[in-house]
């Protein structure tokens, strides 16, 4: 029964852990999309994103 627990504690972990690396290397690619969209584009099309980025932090 302990190994079950220590099991299902470390899926978990597992899919947490893999979870924030994926979230990490789409925060990378946000910045990196948003530097791009400010040499292309105007300010003005930048607000939407700036928004997404700011909101995402508060949904983990």
């Amino acid at each position: 029964k302990l190994t079950n627990v220590a099991l299902a504690n470390l899926d978990t972990w597992i899919l947490s852990y893999s979870f924030q690396l994926i979230y990490d290397m789409f925060l990378v690619h946000r910045i990196l999309y948003l530097k791009l969209d400010i040499n292309l584009k105007s300010t003005q099309s930048l607000k939407p994103a700036l928004l997404i980025t700011r909101t995402l932090p508060q949904l983990s």
